[in-house]
C-alpha cells in the first residue's frame, strides 16, 4: 500500500485517487502493518485513509507488532494520536500465541514425508 504511495510521490492527484480507492473498499485488509517506520507524508495518508473508512467500512491490520507498539511506529505525536484514536476505540482484538504454524506445519509435513519413506 505504501509502496504504491511512494511510487507516485510527486503526484499528488494520484495519491488521492489511490487512497479514495481504498477507502471505498468494502473490506480492506492491511497486511505488514508498520512492519517499517513511516515518515510523515506516509503518516498522513494513514490519517486519511482511516479517516475516510473510520465507522464506514471494516480495516482489518495484520502485524507483527503489539497495538501498544502502534504509536511509536506511527512517529508519535499527535498525527500517531488521531491515528490510534480512530482504530483503537471501536476495534476488536484477535490475541495470537506463540505458536508458529509454518514450523509446526513443515514437522508435520517433515513427519509424513519420513514415514512414507
Amino acid at each position: 500500500m505504501l509502496g504504491h504511495f511512494q511510487n507516485h510521490k510527486d503526484n499528488l492527484r494520484e495519491q488521492v485517487r489511490y487512497r479514495k480507492k481504498l477507502g471505498n473498499y468494502k473490506f480492506l485488509i492491511i497486511d505488514e502493518w508498520l512492519n517499517y517506520k513511516i515518515n510523515e507524508r506516509e503518516s498522513k495518508f494513514i490519517y486519511e485513509l482511516i479517516e475516510q473508512r473510520c465507522g464506514n467500512n471494516p480495516t482489518i491490520f495484520v502485524g507483527q507488532y503489539e497495538v501498544a507498539d502502534w504509536h511509536e511506529r506511527l512517529g508519535g505525536g499527535t498525527q500517531a494520536d488521531s491515528i490510534m484514536d480512530r482504530i483503537i476505540h471501536n476495534s476488536y482484538t484477535v490475541p495470537t500465541t506463540d505458536k508458529n504454524l509454518r514450523k509446526i506445519y513443515d514437522s508435520e509435513k517433515a513427519k509424513s514425508v519420513i514415514s512414507q519413506l
